[in-house]
C-alpha cells in the first residue's frame, strides 16, 4: 500500500521487470513539484543465506534504481516474540557499497541522511539457525519447472544406460 504523509491512500501500480518489483506511485496525468512524503508498505518472502551464526537475512530495502533522491529510508524487521536477532548491520550507497551512513536500533534500520539517486539501503540480520525455515510454508517454496524437466531427463538417461549395460553384460 502507498499513503501520503497525511495518511490518505495514493494510487500505485505494481509490476515486475527483469526480476525487480516496480511500483509506480501517483497519477501519471498530474505533475507534482516540491517535497512529498510517501509511505510504501509491502511484505516479501525473506531472502536467507547461511551465516556465521545461523541464518543471514540480506535485504535491499529501497533498491538502487530510484531516479530521485530519498530523504530518509527505514525498515523494521518483525520477528516472532521468542526470536532475537544475533547481530545486524546496514549499508548505504550504490550497489556493492560498504558505506554505512545508517544505523540499526534493535530490528529497525534507518538512514542517517538522504540517499542520492541510485543509492540504496541494505540491512543484514544474523538470525538463529532454523528461524526462517520454521516460518515458511510449503507454498513459499517453489521449484522451477526447468528443474523437473532436468530431473526427468536425467532419470530417463540413467534408466536407458542401465538397460543398455544389462543387455551388453547379459549377452557376454
Amino acid at each position: 500500500s502507498v499513503t501520503g504523509e497525511d495518511g490518505i491512500s495514493i494510487k500505485a501500480d505494481e509490476s515486475s521487470n527483469s526480476g525487480s518489483e516496480v511500483f509506480k506511485i501517483g497519477d501519471p496525468n498530474r505533475t507534482l513539484t516540491g517535497v512529498h512524503t510517501y509511505v510504501v508498505t509491502y511484505t516479501i518472502s525473506p531472502i536467507i543465506i547461511a551465516g556465521d551464526k545461523g541464518q543471514l537475512l540480506n535485504f535491499n530495502v529501497t533498491g538502487n534504481d530510484w531516479q530521485v533522491p530519498i530523504l530518509k529510508a527505514s525498515s523494521t524487521l518483525v520477528l516472532p516474540e521468542d526470536v532475537t536477532a544475533l547481530g545486524s548491520a546496514c549499508y548505504t550507497g550504490p550497489a556493492g557499497s560498504a558505506a554505512q551512513d545508517c544505523k540499526v536500533d534493535g530490528t529497525t534500520a534507518t538512514t542517517n541522511g538522504y540517499l542520492s539517486a541510485g543509492d540504496g539501503l541494505t540491512v543484514l540480520y544474523d538470525l538463529p539457525a532454523g528461524t526462517v525455515s520454521s516460518l515458511l510454508t510449503a507454498s513459499d517454496v517453489r521449484i522451477p519447472t526447468g528443474v523437473y524437466i532436468f530431473l526427468a531427463a536425467l532419470l530417463v538417461s540413467l534408466l536407458t544406460l542401465g538397460i543398455w549395460l544389462w543387455i551388453v553384460l547379459v549377452r557376454k
